[in-house]
């Protein structure tokens, strides 16, 4: 595609940081460990009401890295060419799309810096081809529409510790879809979006992790994507004989936003599957549940503790490596940056025990 509307422009060496991936064969993107963990999607099958309904604001607490954060997700009211009104929630179609355009801002060195905040320019009928390629496939009507949703919805972050709004704001703050009043949407022609504040500062800040996508979006529970991501996160020490990572049953319910069960053991059980999910996709060789018990010997929890595959194994110290070719081109460049922790000797920066409460 030729003529970009701002080709050449709004570029900083962040974004050719935040671009670079190896190896260069457009399997992996970069991911941002708060805002990509944080439970800011609805995992429901009715996403929408009718005419005159509304959706409840969706309250939930997660932890990250230490620290409790509440999370209100806002949903999205659209108007369409009837007249009619309906309120979506921001959904596994909308992650979908948001890993799809992050993958071409990458690939086609689309990232630019718009107004301060980082975006990507794409049409939408090379995000209809991405998603059809990875098995995503939906109507154009569809996609523009999860588009409308993510530039309608608002996602509220605050800390609990100090009750201090860490960000509010759209999952794409600005939306420029090209269309002509008569003939409808042009699906060739370029269109525009920012990402979230959040994906815009730790790009910027170069607070981001090489991630397998081609992984990430093939795999069909939502609970394995998010599994899948916090592992690329936390597990910088994975080896195949070294110490495995250990996550309770109890946090991924609460962090993932893995939705409300009527019985704990349900919560488990989907869990256990999506791990089961995780090792026919290579990404783990094994895992182990070990029941926590309470009063009456009753299961209060599970300990579930998963090795990685060697595949797995392969890609943390790739990750690890392209972190630390980040941050010496960082250095050279005497550009801002924070969370590259051991760059040096990735894998350490965390003992396996710490991160066993997950």
């Amino acid at each position: 595609m030729s003529g970009l509307i701002g080709e050449g422009k709004g570029r900083v060496a962040q974004l050719d940081l935040f671009e670079q991936v190896q190896p260069d064969n457009g399997q992996y993107t970069n991911s941002i460990a708060l805002y990509d963990i944080m439970p800011k999607y609805v995992w429901q099958s009715e996403q929408s009401r009718r005419e005159g309904g509304t959706l409840p604001v969706v309250k939930r607490t997660f932890v990250h890295e230490g620290d409790e954060y509440q999370v209100e997700v806002k949903p999205a009211r659209l108007t369409f060419d009837d007249g009619t009104e309906m309120e979506y929630y921001p959904a596994e179609r909308e992650q979908i799309i948001e890993e799809a355009l992050r993958k071409i801002a990458i690939d086609k060195r689309r990232t630019r810096l718009i107004d301060n905040q980082v975006g990507v320019y794409f049409t939408v009928y090379e995000l209809d081809a991405e998603l059809r390629r990875i098995g995503h496939g939906m109507p154009k009507r569809m996609i523009r529409e999860a588009l409308y949703v993510c530039n309608n919805c608002s996602i509220q972050v605050k800390s609990s510790r100090n009750g201090k709004t860490v960000v509010s704001a759209p999952i794409f703050p600005v939306l420029a879809l090209r269309s002509r009043s008569t003939e409808g949407f042009i699906d060739d022609t370029e269109s525009m979006i920012t990402f979230n504040p959040l994906v815009s500062a730790a790009i910027m800040s170069l607070d981001f992790r090489q991630l397998n996508y081609e992984t990430t979006v093939r795999l069909k529970s939502v609970i394995s994507r998010w599994l899948h991501k916090r592992l690329a996160h936390r597990y910088h020490w994975a080896r195949a004989d070294g110490e495995p990572f250990r996550i309770k049953g109890s946090t991924v319910v609460r962090d993932s936003g893995m939705g409300a069960y009527q019985r704990q053991r349900d919560a488990f059980r989907a869990i256990s599957k999506a791990l089961d999910e995780l090792a026919a996709s290579k990404v783990i060789s094994r895992w182990e549940a070990h029941h926590v018990l309470g009063a009456n010997r009753r299961i209060e929890d599970v300990d579930f503790e998963i090795h990685p595959s060697m595949e797995f194994v392969k890609e943390m110290r790739l990750a690890n490596h392209v972190r630390g070719l980040v941050s010496e081109r960082a250095r050279i460049l005497k550009l801002p940056k924070r969370h590259l922790r051991a760059v040096e000797g990735e894998g350490e920066e965390t003992a396996p025990d710490q991160q066993a409460a997950g």
